[in-house]
C-alpha cells in the first residue's frame, strides 16, 4: 500500500510541475519581451529507440524497441534557450521471437532538465499491459533522453514476458513537419491543442 501511495505523489509531483511549467505571467511582466524571443507551435514526426529491461523466467534480457509517432509541440526562445512543452501519440515496435507493439499517449516539459508522463498499452495481439511511465532526464528543443519506470496495472500477470519489466531509457527526436510563429502571451494549453 505504501508503494501505491509513493507512485501516486510522485505522479502528482509530476503533473504539477508540468502545469506550473505552463502557468501564465502578467501581462505587466511580459510588455517588455524582446522581440527576437519567438514562440512556436510544431507538428512533428516523432523517432525514438528504447531499452527496456526485463526479468522474464529468470532470464535477464533487453528489449529494443523502434518508435514512430506524431507530436505537438510548443517551443519559446528566450535569453538562455529553447524551452519546451509538448504531447505525442507514438506506437513502440518490438520486432522479435514474439513481437510486441506499445501504444503510448505521453505529454513531457523540458528546458534541459525534462520530465514527462506516459501510458503505454502494450500488446502482441493475444494480450494486453498498460503500464503508466514517468519519465526523467535531459531534454533540448526536439530531443528527448529519458529513463522511465514502468507502473504495472491491469493485465500485468497475463502478459508474463512484460510483467517484470522495470526500467526504460528512451532516446527521442522530433523532425518538424509543420511550424507556426504564436503569441507568447496565449495560453499554452490552448495553443498546444489548437488546429
Amino acid at each position: 500500500m505504501r508503494f501505491l501511495y509513493a507512485n501516486i505523489a510522485f505522479l502528482s509531483i509530476i503533473l504539477c510541475a508540468c502545469f506550473a511549467a505552463t502557468a501564465q505571467e502578467g501581462d505587466s511582466t511580459r510588455a517588455d519581451i524582446p522581440r527576437r524571443f519567438k514562440a512556436y507551435r510544431k507538428t512533428e514526426l516523432l523517432t525514438g529507440f528504447n531499452f527496456q529491461t526485463s526479468d522474464f523466467k529468470g532470464a535477464k534480457e533487453t528489449r529494443k524497441y523502434g518508435e514512430i509517432g506524431i507530436a505537438r509541440s510548443l517551443h519559446f526562445n528566450g535569453p538562455h534557450g529553447t524551452s519546451s512543452l509538448g504531447v505525442y501519440l507514438s506506437e513502440e515496435i518490438y520486432l522479435g521471437d514474439k513481437n510486441i507493439y506499445g501504444t503510448k499517449l505521453g505529454m513531457y516539459t523540458h528546458y534541459l532538465f525534462d520530465i514527462g508522463l506516459a501510458a503505454v498499452y502494450y500488446t502482441d495481439f493475444e494480450k494486453g499491459n498498460l503500464k503508466l511511465r514517468p519519465e526523467l532526464g535531459v531534454g533540448m528543443g526536439a530531443v528527448r533522453i529519458v529513463g522511465g519506470f514502468n507502473i504495472p496495472t491491469f493485465g500485468n500477470k497475463a502478459f508474463a514476458e512484460l510483467s517484470r519489466s522495470m526500467g526504460q531509457l528512451t532516446i527521442q527526436i522530433m523532425w518538424p513537419v509543420a511550424r507556426k510563429e504564436i503569441d507568447r502571451k496565449t495560453n499554452a494549453f490552448k495553443e498546444l491543442f489548437k488546429f
